[in-house]
């Protein structure tokens, strides 16, 4: 094995790590390759075996050392896989693993966590829905990264409106009154997604039951214990297309809920 690729290796039976060379070629593996294709994957490209892995290198190679967390669709059998991965030493370092049950998910309301997640209301009759629900949805946050991250993990069938800033994030709801969910970044310049939420408790409270905060790190004791008090999912980058799921049938729950 590639003396490289120790730290990064895994035998857990439900992923599989790869080392990737610049150039797209496998140079080591560990865990179990079959998840990808039950061809022997030395040697192979790795865009030959996973649709969409462009975008996912290049995000990679622009955020050099930050891990970057997207779904990947297996060319052999069309098998949707959840991955992450960071570019060091030359080498893309990346593990793919199937993807966890919504029933394992929580959304943290007190605290930041590592990923968005979701648990469902015991007491709720609606079940979760996942992003291929959504007519359209708003996706706010000042990271030009983020938002492309966001734009491929929506299907085609849902419209995708991005904005900036609350100002511009407010200009886009203006004009459009289809949004199923909005997904908002908590720190920002100029203003913090609180005050966007905020202005629509004030201004349009349907759509305000329809947003979800997303936070990249700390944040204030006092911000943190607004956001709990405003009972809106709370979810953090980076995260994977489960997670992405399980945070969007959480907020449509909530909605459905707050309609009755």
């Amino acid at each position: 094995m590639n003396p490289r690729y120790s730290e990064f290796a895994s035998n857990r039976a439900t992923r599989v790590n790869l080392l990737v060379s610049e150039s797209g070629e496998i140079v080591g593996i560990a865990g179990d390759p079959t998840l990808i294709s039950q061809d022997n994957l030395w040697g192979l490209r790795i865009e030959e075996l996973l649709d969409g892995t462009s975008r996912f290198v290049e995000d990679m190679r622009e955020t050099d050392r930050l891990t970057v967390k997207t779904t990947l669709r297996t060319a052999e059998g069309g098998r949707w896989l959840d991955a992450k991965g960071h570019k060091q030493n030359g080498y893309f370092q990346i593990e793919m693993s199937t993807p966890e049950p919504l029933e394992r998910m929580h959304v943290a309301a007190s605290q930041p966590s590592t990923s968005i997640a979701s648990t469902p209301n015991a007491e709720s009759k609606f079940e979760p829905r996942t992003r291929a629900d959504l007519r359209a949805v708003l996706c706010v946050d000042d990271e030009e990264m983020i938002l492309r991250v966001y734009r491929r993990m929506f299907p085609s069938s849902t419209k995708v409106f991005v904005a900036r800033s609350v100002k511009e994030a407010i200009e886009v709801l203006k004009h459009h009154d289809e949004i199923d969910a909005i997904l908002c970044d908590v720190m920002m310049p100029e203003a913090c997604g609180y005050e966007l939420f905020q202005h629509l408790t004030a201004t349009n409270p349907h759509l305000a039951n329809r947003l979800a905060f997303i936070t990249g790190g700390v944040i204030s004791r006092t911000l943190e214990l607004a956001i709990q008090y405003s009972g809106a999912p709370l979810g953090s980058k980076p995260f994977s297309g489960a997670d992405l799921d399980a945070l969007i049938g959480e907020v449509l729950a909530r909605d459905a809920r707050s309609a009755h």
